[in-house]
C-alpha cells in the first residue's frame, strides 16, 4: 500500500530524496519561485507547504515545517516515509556568542542541545543530537566557496520556548557558558528523527539577533543584515542540495593520499584526481558505486 502523509498531504514517491526544509511556508515559496529554475507545488496543509523544484539541473524538494520541535518532527517523519534520504534545514537562530557572531552571520550546527519538547520521547535521555558530519563540512565549505566568510561551525541548543522567561534565560546562559554558539527550536528534533530513521541531516541558520540581549534591541528578524544573511543561507543550502543530487556525492577533505580508498558499512568512498579529496556517496546503492567508479 502506498503511504499517504496525513499532515503533509503527499504520498510516498511524490518527493525527491534530497529535501531542503524551512520553517516558514513563505520561505518555501520564495525558494521555489525566486531561487529555482522551475517548480511544482505538491501540497499546502497547515504549516506544511511542499514543492518539487529544479535548480541548475538538480531536482530536489522544498518543504516548510512550521515553528517548534513537535510539529517539525511530524514533518520530518512524514518526509522520510515519503522517500526523503537527506534533509537540509535552512532556518534562523539567535547567537549565544554576540561578541563574535552577529546578525546576518551563518551558523552550521554540528550538534544540538535537545530542549525541544519532543526529543525526550524519541531517544534515550542523554542521547546526543548530532548532524551528519560530512554534510556539516559541505555546508561550511560551500558557503565559503560562494564568498561567505562569516560562517561558524558549532553546538547550538533547540528550545520549545521562544519568548524570554526566567527559566529560559538561565538555560541559555548555561548553554552559552558551556560553549554553545546559537539557539533555535528545531535542529535537535531533526537530528534525532534522522538518527532513529537512518537518514542524513544537517542545518544551517542565519543569525537574527542574540536572545541574551533582546532587551537591548539585539533582535531584528526583518532587518537588512538578516535579510542578506538569509539570502546567503538559502543560496548555500540549495547549492549543497544541487551538489548532492548532481554528483550523488559529498566532498570531504581527508588526511589520506590520492590513491587510497576504503569501504565502511554505510559509505562508498572513492578518490578524486586532486590530492587529499575524497568523495563520499550519499545513497547506499549500486548506481552510486558505478558513478564513483567513473571518477
Amino acid at each position: 500500500m502506498v503511504y499517504e502523509a496525513p499532515h503533509l498531504k503527499i504520498k510516498e514517491g511524490d518527493i525527491k530524496p534530497v529535501v531542503c526544509a524551512v520553517g516558514d511556508p513563505g520561505r518555501a515559496n520564495l525558494i521555489a519561485t525566486k531561487y529555482c529554475d522551475s517548480y511544482k507545488e505538491l501540497a499546502f496543509n497547515r504549516e506544511y507547504r511542499t514543492f518539487n523544484v529544479k535548480y541548475q539541473g538538480a531536482e530536489f524538494s522544498v518543504v516548510s515545517h512550521g515553528v517548534g520541535g513537535p510539529g517539525a518532527a511530524i514533518c520530518f517523519e512524514e518526509l522520510i516515509k515519503c522517500g526523503a534520504k537527506v534533509i537540509l534545514r535552512l532556518g534562523t537562530c539567535g547567537s549565544l556568542k554576540p561578541e563574535t557572531i552577529d546578525q546576518g552571520d551563518l551558523v552550521v550546527t554540528t550538534g544540538s542541545g535537545a530542549e525541544d519538547g519532543v526529543s525526550e520521547y524519541l531517544v534515550p535521555k542523554g542521547f546526543p543530537a548530532v548532524a551528519d558530519p560530512t554534510l556539516c563540512i559541505a555546508m561550511r565549505d560551500t558557503a565559503k566557496s560562494l564568498g561567505y566568510d562569516r560562517v561558524f561551525l558549532g553546538i547550538t541548543v533547540a528550545q520549545s520556548v521562544f519568548y524570554p522567561s526566567p527559566a529560559r534565560e538561565q538555560s541559555l546562559a548555561s548553554y552559552a557558558a558551556a560553549g554553545a554558539i546559537g539557539a533555535e527550536m528545531e535542529n535537535s528534533a531533526l537530528f534525532n528523527v534522522a538518527s532513529i530513521r537512518g537518514i542524513r541531516a544537517a542545518a544551517i541558520c542565519t543569525v537574527d539577533g542574540c536572545p541574551l540581549k533582546w532587551d537591548e534591541g539585539d533582535y531584528d528578524p526583518h532587518g537588512t543584515k538578516v535579510a542578506e544573511g538569509k539570502d546567503r543561507m538559502l543560496k548555500t543550502g540549495i547549492t549543497v542540495a544541487k551538489r548532492i543530487v548532481l554528483e550523488n556525492l559529498y566532498q570531504l577533505v581527508c588526511m589520506w593520499g590520492p590513491k587510497e580508498c576504503r569501504r565502511d558499512a554505510d559509505w562508498t568512498i572513492s578518490v578524486s584526481d586532486r590530492s587529499s579529496i575524497f568523495y563520499l556517496s550519499v545513497f547506499q546503492d549500486s548506481h552510486s558505486e558505478a558513478n564513483l567508479n567513473k571518477r
